[in-house]
């Protein structure tokens, strides 16, 4: 498996007297699980939405971006699922968004 962490931001001011947030994208490759005996196994993939005051504007807005294509990704043997969350979380059907 190839782990790789890069932040978003080509620098980064860090304050060794408070705790920060750092946005990072974090990817993770596996083999190629194709067999001979048929099409490669789907992948189960979870998202979790943050709702919150916080995220309006442009920060939903790429978060939109990033799901549209993720969908691009994702085969006929795949499963998404996305959970948002604010003051409680919530499962959404898949069928309503698409």
């Amino acid at each position: 498996m190839d782990v790789r962490v890069r932040a978003n931001q080509k620098c980064l001011r860090l304050s060794p007297n408070e705790d920060q947030l750092i946005p990072v994208m974090v990817s993770l490759k596996t083999k190629d699980l194709q067999t001979a005996d048929g099409p490669k196994p789907g992948v189960d993939l979870i998202c979790v939405i943050d709702r919150s005051g916080s995220m309006a504007g442009q920060k939903m807005a790429l978060v939109k971006q990033t799901l549209n294509v993720l969908l691009d990704f994702l085969g006929e043997n795949d499963r998404l699922c996305l959970i948002q969350f604010d003051d409680h979380a919530q499962r959404l059907n898949i069928l309503n968004i698409i």
